[in-house]
């Protein structure tokens, strides 16, 4: 399963109509990663939210090693055009 991890207060979020919009976007990423797995270790990728507001948004990816985080890196690049990622 892929998990996502929060790295900013909830709170924050003025518009509530735009934070069920992306946590809906964030479903769909989910979905389109459900299939990563570490050849290694078994493990899915985390998606990990950064960003102080809604306006500064931006998805980074965690896993395990670079064996998952680099295909993990690849697809997340092909639906978004491109993502930072973190290994961790």
């Amino acid at each position: 399963m892929i998990k996502i991890v929060w790295e900013f207060e909830e709170q924050r979020w003025r518009d509530p109509l735009s934070r069920a919009a992306f946590e809906a976007g964030l479903d769909g990423v989910r979905h389109y990663l459900a299939d990563l797995r570490c050849p290694v270790h078994g493990e899915s990728p985390s998606v990990v939210v950064r960003g102080e507001t809604e306006d500064t948004i931006r998805l980074d990816l965690r896993g395990c090693c670079d064996r998952l985080v680099g295909p993990a890196r690849a697809k997340l690049a092909e639906l978004e055009g491109g993502s930072e990622v973190e290994k961790g």
